[in-house]
Formats: structure tokens, C-alpha cells, sequence
């Protein structure tokens, strides 16, 4: 493994330390390493030199920067109540994500590569309107939370 950095008392791969600075810079504030991420937390968990969840709850986000995508590791994602229009287009390499949590945000369309992520389980998707969601229910969801989120096909 390449040579590790030092993120809010945890030690990243370089990629995953870039990621975390960048979030960082989008957010406006470091992000905290904590012991467990749910819905309303702020903050990342990491392990073994990767983080592998990430809570960015009511931070205002507009958009992610596509280094978030480097995060190799990352089994659970929870961007409730932002602003978030778009998904980075790389976010299928987060092949690891098994939890995506996109409720209240503006997201109108997903990314063809969100059917790269072949370890997604949940997904939440309440109080959006998107226009047209990829197969992945069909594919390899477990459980979809869509309440009140409007597919309009």
C-alpha cells in the first residue's frame, strides 16, 4: 500500500486523503471522524486506511466533487436534505457501497455508471422527483425507500 495521510485523526491512502480534503473544501468545515454514521450525522468512519461511511447530512450541497469516487472502500453514503442536482458520473466505482441515501435532494436523473454498483443493497430516495431511475431495483436492491419520491417515466 502507497504512503498514508493523516485526515482528522485517521490515517487515508493519499487518493482517499485528496477525497476527504476536497469534500472538505465543498463543505466549508473539516469533517469529523466518528464511530457510526446514520441518518442525521456528520461525519466519516474509517478503517484500515479507507473510509467506509460517510455521513454529509444538511450540509447544503450542490454538487460532489468527483474524487469522492475514489473512495474505494465506502460501503454506506448519507447525503440527505442537501441540494444535490447531480451524482458525480464515476460514482459506479464505488463498487463497495452497499447504502446510498439520497432523500431530499433535487436529483432529477441518475447517472448511467449507477448501475456499476454492484454491492448497493438500500437505497433512499424520499422526497425526490426524478424522471427515470436505472434498473437497480430490478437488479440488486434489497430494499428501496422511496417515500414520497415521484418517478415520473
Amino acid at each position: 500500500m502507497g504512503k498514508s495521510k493523516n485526515y482528522n485523526n485517521a490515517d487515508l491512502i493519499e487518493s482517499e486523503y485528496i477525497a476527504m480534503k476536497d469534500l472538505e473544501s465543498v463543505v466549508g468545515e473539516p469533517i469529523p471522524l466518528v464511530q457510526t454514521i446514520n441518518w442525521e450525522i456528520f461525519g466519516f468512519v474509517a478503517s484500515d486506511n479507507h473510509v467506509t461511511r460517510l455521513g454529509l447530512y444538511n450540509r447544503g450541497l450542490n454538487a460532489l466533487p468527483d474524487t469522492i469516487c475514489s473512495l474505494s472502500s465506502l460501503k454506506g453514503l448519507w447525503l440527505g436534505d442537501n441540494n444535490l442536482n447531480t451524482l458525480p458520473e464515476q460514482i459506479g466505482d464505488l463498487k463497495s457501497l452497499k447504502i446510498l441515501n439520497l432523500s431530499g435532494n433535487n436529483l432529477k436523473v441518475f447517472p448511467d455508471s449507477i448501475l456499476s454498483l454492484i454491492s448497493l443493497e438500500q437505497v433512499w430516495l424520499g422526497g425526490i422527483k426524478i424522471s427515470s431511475l436505472p434498473n437497480i431495483a430490478k437488479k440488486w436492491l434489497k430494499q428501496l425507500r422511496n417515500n414520497g419520491c415521484t418517478i415520473y417515466k
